[in-house]
């Protein structure tokens, strides 16, 4: 009795080992052990056969317990139980049980997403640049011409000739601007004869226009010059102050025109009425009709206006 103990012991032992490390076949139908014999002669279980002629796929230890859940396995290790002792009846042994345990549960598998962060760009905060102000310089430009005291400034810087406002009476803008076109249309020679142009009101009588004392380069316009002729009477004058400067030229026209202290040629041989009082005032008054209507006097009176040219007037022709 003791022999065939330990006998089973040790066959129960083989078989567990040879259950976990020998290779096992199942059939199609997934039965499980048809029979293990021969156990003691031959010390080994033989494989399992299956009554199924078509060949069982092989299945390693490691699969069986993969595919088989605990409870299968449970069952067939008390199949094989019962078979052993059903082999060793008799056996004065304690029942034996083979407890399968519970394969531990796998944790859950959690899928973190994965988050793709977008590149963070840096923040550049907005540049603000400050453009200086631009400065605007004026540009230099002559003073300003169009008030009474430029004019007068403008006629001295320009000709040399002092516009003043004499006895009682005053130079007007109007009264200026009309001076300083005179001056400009006459040739320089003529013009620098004259030193100042004085604004008066009256003398001796209101039916003068003007005078100049002889000698004195000073032409006075009187007030009865505006309203009568006022550009050709500071011509007039002028030429008075021009006969002081070239007192030659003022007897080449004396000795041509009046020989003997006598106007010569018929009458009225002057250009006006005035002309015909004396040789200064002839000059005087043909150089201003020259100057106010030049080719009616050239066509009129031509020695007269050919002299004027080219004593006067320095060949210029209006």
């Amino acid at each position: 009795m003791k022999r065939i103990a330990c006998n089973t012991r040790v066959f129960l032992l083989i078989s567990l080992i040879m259950l976990i490390c020998l290779p096992i076949r199942l059939s199609a139908g997934n039965s499980i052990i048809d029979t293990i014999h021969d156990a003691e002669e031959q010390g080994q279980a033989k494989a399992f056969q299956t009554p199924s002629p078509s060949v069982a796929k092989p299945f390693t230890n490691n699969q069986i317990f993969n595919s088989l859940s605990a409870s299968d396995l449970q069952n067939i290790i008390n199949q094989i139980i019962n078979a052993i002792h059903s082999a060793s009846s008799g056996i004065s042994s304690g029942k034996v049980t083979i407890v399968i345990p519970q394969p531990p549960a796998k944790p859950p598998t959690y899928t973190v997403p994965v988050v793709v962060k977008p590149p963070v760009t840096p923040v550049v905060p907005p540049t603000t640049t400050v453009k200086p102000p631009v400065v605007t310089t004026p540009p230099v430009t002559a003073p300003p011409v169009d008030n009474i005291a430029g004019l007068k400034a403008k006629i001295s810087s320009k000709y040399g000739i002092n516009a003043l406002d004499g006895d009682g009476s005053k130079w007007t803008e109007a009264q200026l601007t009309i001076a300083d076109k005179v001056f400009a249309s006459l040739p320089n020679a003529f013009v620098k004869c004259t030193k100042t142009v004085q604004r008066d009101a009256v003398f001796m009588s209101p039916n003068v226009l003007g005078y100049v004392k002889m000698g004195i380069p000073t032409v006075h316009l009187l007030n009865s010059s505006v309203s009568y002729d006022f550009q050709g009477t500071l011509v007039h004058e002028m030429t008075h102050c021009f006969q002081a400067s070239n007192s030659q030229i003022a007897t080449a026209w004396q000795n041509k025109f009046w020989p003997s202290g006598q106007m010569a040629g018929p009458k009225p041989p002057s250009v006006s009425s005035y002309g015909n009082t004396q040789p200064l005032e002839d000059m005087a008054e043909s150089v201003r009709v020259y100057w106010n209507s030049g080719a009616t006097m050239k066509a009129q009176q031509p020695d007269r206006y050919n002299f004027i040219k080219n004593n006067v007037m320095s060949g210029r022709e209006f």
